[in-house]
């Protein structure tokens, strides 16, 4: 359901809706231009966001700046809820990645999204709506600053965005100056599996985010993530995603 309306407390709702997640297919990869109010009403939800894992067990939310990218996987079904909107004159910072609910408590800040997303289904006057959106709002605070990152997780973020250049474990481990054996180790003891394995998750995941938001053919997909064929790449994302590339494009943009 699409609502479009403008309140004097600068809030404009472009959307309310409600649906189940599955965790076959992921949630994302998104970067909206508004501000948008995720609240899980059943289930877990798990996101990455801002370098962040955040995992959103029921009832809780989290409210996402504009422009922030996130993408993230059900555990293994939740049923969740969006507002997107608007916000001119925000109380939490735009320089904030997201937010995290902080003054009420998750079971009666879920009392008020069900009843932002009964108002919605039923028509309530415009105002009403967006006076209890804000109250929403007030129930959240900016999210924490991150801990240091650590070596390891530098080498990760930097080769994230030069996966094309990445041949494999040495490349990444060389953008810290470690030895491939050394960042091996020092990953598998930050985070409990193969640095291999993370690689591989890496390049999938980004190989999802080009598929769903360009129009690249497979083979640029794969030599933009760093696989040296198209057919490894199809077998890698078939096997992690349980569809074949193409077939999971189609079939998310038909949901969208």
């Amino acid at each position: 359901m699409n609502i479009d309306f403008m309140v004097q407390s600068n809030l404009h709702i472009l959307r309310l809706d409600r649906g189940r997640f599955d965790h076959r297919f992921a949630v994302g990869p998104a970067r909206w231009p508004f501000w948008d109010l995720l609240w899980v009403h059943s289930g877990t939800l798990t996101l990455e966001i801002a370098g962040i894992s955040q995992e959103i067990t029921a009832p809780a939310g989290i409210l996402i700046a504009p422009n922030t990218a996130f993408h993230g996987q059900a555990k293994p079904t939740a049923e969740a809820s969006i507002c997107h909107f608007t916000w001119h004159h925000p109380d939490i910072s735009a320089a904030q990645s997201y937010a995290l609910p902080n003054l009420l408590h998750g079971a009666d800040l879920q009392s008020l999204v069900t009843l932002l997303q009964t108002y919605g289904k039923r028509g309530v006057d415009h105002g009403m709506r967006a006076n209890l959106l804000q109250v929403i709002l007030d129930g959240f605070q900016p999210a924490p600053d991150p801990a240091p990152v650590s070596r390891i997780d530098q080498a990760w973020h930097e080769a994230a965005e030069k996966l094309q250049g990445i041949r494999g474990l040495v490349d990444v481990a060389a953008l810290v100056g470690l030895s491939e054996s050394t960042f091996r180790a020092e990953h598998r003891a930050q985070h409990q599996r193969p640095a291999g394995q993370h690689l591989q998750r890496l390049r999938l995941r980004r190989a999802e985010q080009l598929l769903l938001t360009s129009g690249m053919t497979l083979p640029e997909v794969a030599e933009a993530v760093g696989f040296a064929h198209a057919e490894s790449l199809s077998a890698a994302f078939s096997k992690r995603y349980g569809l074949p590339p193409g077939r999971y494009r189609r079939r998310k943009q038909r949901m969208a």
